[in-house]
């Protein structure tokens, strides 16, 4: 489960790697009721849930090392904190791979996406 949250952790940097050189310098990033562009700001806006999933799989990792057997339990007790603390890691990375992806089509269509 640890290689899993490395990998998806970067996988939102890499996509905004690849999209970024199509993208204008401005984009939309907000839309209204009526789906009209609300707001619209830098594509370096884009680049920040990318950062975010970074820093926050990789601090579920350390945080995970850290607190597994770092108290003196057993073998178990450490394994069981360790998986605790990667799976939430898990689920906040692929929360934000599927908002980056959807943040990222929207940019490139400049029209919010139906679902």
């Amino acid at each position: 489960m640890a290689i899993a949250l490395a990998v998806l952790c970067v996988v939102p940097l890499i996509e905004t790697i690849v999209v970024f050189p199509q993208l204008s310098d401005t984009v939309v990033i907000g839309f209204n009721a009526a789906q009209e562009t609300a707001r619209e700001g830098s594509r370096w806006y884009l680049a920040l849930l990318p950062l975010l999933s970074l820093a926050l799989g990789a601090a579920s990792l350390l945080s995970g090392f850290n607190r597994a057997g770092g108290n003196g339990e057993s073998a178990a007790v450490a394994a069981l904190t360790f998986r605790r603390y990667v799976r939430n890691g898990l689920v906040t990375v692929v929360i934000f791979n599927f908002a980056n992806i959807y943040l990222l089509s929207m940019a490139l269509t400049g029209q919010i996406l139906p679902f």
